[in-house]
């Protein structure tokens, strides 16, 4: 009988190798990228913009793909990966081989379109399935403890896991799960010793891996200049990771032992754009500096040929520097912040994809989608004629970042606009401009962080923005300067960033024709000689004998009142015996402007937070102010007002960061 038993094993043993054998392997790159239509992105750049020792991990990320990419309110879908490590452990403590090959064949009984989300009939390594495909890292449902019922010998064990999947009487779930906010990975670690579960059981009962999605805060009206292109960043993109790994790893013993012939594998990134400004310095205040790399002239035409396959041929063949062009854009600003939650002093709850993000080192790849976002829905986002306004805490602030920048390009773009025209004086058509903007309603920005010293993200970038917005800032942390007015702040300093960075910028680069250019440096001064860029700024104003500043100091103050509907004292004195300030206290001290704002048609308002209750309760608020300034109406009208705005997108929601 044991030989018959035997024998049945080893032809079961022999079919499944045959099997095996003859059926097509898996190959990451094919099924997310050709099957599931992912694109695949290399992280060129993952720098931390706060310091070591802050609590907070916020990474400034730049990815880069073959494909080109045109949003401008724009999400990236990014599928995240399980730990590695951390599968293997649980792994082997479940007494299942992660080495062994494994086929999944779908119930033909079924027919579910999702069952492409896995690698169907393909020979995948078993901890491949699980660390692609897997969440083991999502907290786990009350169902799933139905079916550990079944898969238990202890009695003991079984009447738990029967308490904790009732979903009538929930406390034994929420005390045991949802309280400490316990995953598949947790259960497992705890009842491992206790229950029979195989890759069957796994595959049938798991979660599959969501894709996370994050704010782009480049816009695409911007080219990108890459410096010094190392050809490994795109040969990235056809390799494996375990050789991009082994790269990587070269790449950081050799910058150890001092040897600076090859001095980073990656590329050193500017941007630059039609309106002369860059946004990759104003992240934070530790930018790095700009490493150049010498390459012998084999690697030269290796790099040459890669840039002329992926992205075609240039207009000039001889010169490097114009390979380095990309006329579209295909790099990826992102913002990621590592969520964190302490549940108790034993145990640390962090995000699936923020900490899989945070932790790829340049060279890594990542699976991603292009989206709109739901800023998208409101054209009139761009449209000048309307007022926008912003509210935002933290790091969810890189939702909104790209619709300032596009909005100030489409400014400049309309001062550069107005100065084509050759019949008019070009002082004349400066002073009309400066004018109108004064006239104009400004954007408004309620801003709240934590610290200013540590998590005021864009903050030098800001100041260039202040001709058009009013940014008000809340730092709930801080014992001194709780609140800043960000205008009054940087008054001078906006004004003459304006100046520089926009009026004087566009006049060398366009009005080459124009017969009042005499002061002008052309574009290959401006560009060779950026240290006396300020001076020749400065000359060129007083040559003219015109002022720029929008911000007029006689005009200024009044203009702010009126609006506001109270000074600057009267804003301090209100906030001062605050002990924390938060956004929602500002909102509700301009009361009187919002109020007007939410009843004007040519208004929108972007709200982004980390989480829905922050939307809810602005929108309470909202609801508020309009009671107290119409209390005849009661708040089922209010509400069905609110409503209204947020289904024509005149209000917009954005939760994720």
């Amino acid at each position: 009988m044991n030989n018959m038993n035997n024998m049945n094993n080893m032809n079961k043993m022999k079919n499944t190798s045959f099997l095996l054998k003859n059926v097509e392997t898996f190959n990451i790159d094919d099924h997310f990228c050709k099957l599931l239509n992912y694109n695949k992105f290399v992280v060129t750049k993952n720098e931390r913009c706060t310091n070591i020792n802050y609590e907070r991990d916020v990474r400034y990320m730049n990815l880069i793909t073959t494909d080109e990419c045109s949003n401008i309110c724009g999400l990236i879908k990014v599928h995240p990966f399980l730990d590695i490590n951390k599968t293997k452990e649980l792994l082997k403590l479940l007494k299942i081989n992660y080495n062994d090959y494994i086929v999944i064949i779908p119930n033909k009984n079924l027919n579910n379109k999702e069952s492409i989300y896995l690698p169907i009939n393909k020979k995948i390594k078993v901890l491949d399935l699980f660390i692609y495909f897997l969440d083991l890292n999502k907290i786990v449902t009350p169902f799933f403890f139905t079916y550990l019922t079944t898969r238990t010998c202890s009695e003991i064990h079984r009447n738990k896991f029967y308490k904790i999947a009732d979903t009538i009487n929930i406390s034994d779930y929420f005390s045991y799960v949802y309280q400490d906010k316990r995953s598949y990975f947790d259960i497992m670690f705890d009842f491992y010793n206790y229950i029979n579960i195989d890759i069957n059981f796994l595959i049938n009962t798991l979660p599959n891996i969501q894709d996370r999605s994050y704010s782009i805060l480049n816009i695409f009206t911007t080219y990108t200049n890459i410096d010094n292109y190392n050809f490994f960043n795109i040969y990235n993109l056809y390799v494996s990771q375990k050789f991009l790994n082994m790269l990587h790893f070269l790449k950081t013993n050799i910058i150890s032992n001092h040897l600076l012939d090859i001095q980073n594998v990656n590329s050193v990134q500017k941007l630059q754009s039609h309106v002369p400004h860059s946004y990759g310095n104003h992240i934070s205040n530790g930018c790095s500096e700009n490493t150049g790399l010498t390459y012998s002239k084999i690697l030269g035409n290796v790099y040459k040929k890669i840039l002329k396959r992926i992205k075609g041929e240039t207009q000039n063949k001889d010169n490097t520097n114009k390979y380095t062009y990309m006329y579209k854009q295909n790099i990826i600003e992102l913002l990621v912040c590592l969520y964190k939650i302490e549940i108790n002093k034993n145990k640390t709850l962090k995000g699936l994809c923020s900490d899989y993000l945070i932790n790829l080192n340049p060279g890594s790849f990542v699976y991603s989608k292009i989206e709109n976002s739901m800023l998208a829905l409101n054209k009139n986002i761009f449209n000048l004629d309307y007022t926008i306004l912003y509210i935002s805490v933290g790091a969810a602030f890189s939702s909104l970042i790209q619709v300032l920048r596009h909005r100030h390009y489409l400014y400049s773009t309309k001062y550069l606009e107005s100065n084509h025209d050759k019949n008019k004086n070009v002082k004349q058509n400066e002073h009309d401009y400066k004018n109108t903007k004064i006239k104009e309603k400004k954007d408004l920005l309620f801003l709240g962080f934590r610290q200013k010293s540590q998590d005021f993200y864009f903050k030098d970038e800001m100041k260039s923005y202040l001709y058009f917005s009013y940014i008000f800032l809340a730092f709930s942390q801080d014992v001194e300067d709780k609140f800043v007015y960000y205008n009054k702040l940087n008054c001078n300093d906006s004004s003459r960033k304006w100046v520089e960075d926009n009026i004087i910028s566009n006049n060398n680069n366009v009005n080459d024709n124009n017969d009042n250019n005499n002061n002008n440096v052309n574009d290959n001064n401006v560009n060779d000689n950026n240290v006396n860029r300020n001076n020749h700024s400065n000359n060129h104003c007083n040559n003219n004998d015109c002022s720029y500043n929008i911000y007029n100091e006689n005009h200024f103050e009044e203009h702010e009142q009126n609006y506001f509907k109270m000074s600057y004292e009267q804003m301090i004195n209100t906030l001062q015996k605050k002990k924390k300030i938060y956004v929602t206290d500002i909102i509700l001290m301009l009361q009187n402007t919002i109020y007007d704002l939410l009843k004007e048609k040519n208004t929108i308002i972007l709200i982004a937070g980390k989480s829905r209750p922050f939307s809810q309760n602005l929108i309470k608020t909202f609801a508020d102010i309009i009671k107290n300034k119409e209390p005849n109406k009661n708040m089922e009208e209010i509400n069905l007002f609110i409503k209204k705005k947020i289904d024509d997108f005149s209000i917009i929601l954005e939760s994720w960061y």
